[in-house]
């Protein structure tokens, strides 16, 4: 009975192993993330991981590179759309994020670091989050993790399309 039962798991092993041997291809795919298709090429692969932020996808519009990016904020995982055009942060949209509604939601909607941090492009370097911070809530994981999207689209846009 025991051979039998050996014999019947090795033939499904066997029948796995032989379903998975799919050969390579360098067939173009293309992602569609909300609004953005990019096309995956040869020269960039998506999702492409900047420490711990994600570029999930890009694609070169008239507008710019419109990129969508990912990261942890202090709620979990926040995904912005960023356009860069001429190395400068044009366009920056918290599509989504699980912040807080009294920190972190004020942090993204109403805090001016989303302007800040367009206008600031060129020197991200010496960007301070605090700056922009309400003392009492000041969420400073959320803000971080905005630089950090800002920072890894400045990066993502001089490495892969400038």
């Amino acid at each position: 009975m025991f051979k039998k039962i050996s014999l019947v798991f090795l033939f499904v092993f066997a029948l796995g192993l032989i379903g998975c041997s799919g050969e390579e291809t360098d067939e173009v795919t293309s992602t569609k993330t909300d609004e953005v298709t990019s096309t995956e090429t040869e020269d960039i692969s998506y999702p492409k991981e900047y420490n711990i932020v994600d570029v999930i996808s890009g694609e070169v519009t008239d507008d710019g590179v419109v990129m969508i990016i990912e990261t942890d904020g202090y709620g979990g995982t926040m995904r912005a759309q960023v356009t860069v055009l001429d190395g400068e942060i044009t366009e920056f949209n918290v599509e989504e994020h699980l912040e807080s509604d009294g920190w972190g939601q004020v942090v993204i909607d109403d805090s001016g670091i989303i302007q800040a941090l367009k206008d600031a492009s060129d020197n991200l370097d010496n960007f301070d989050v605090n700056l922009y911070l309400d003392s009492e809530a000041s969420a400073s994981i959320t803000a971080e993790a905005l630089l950090d999207i800002a920072r890894t689209a400045i990066e993502h846009y001089q490495d892969d399309y400038q």
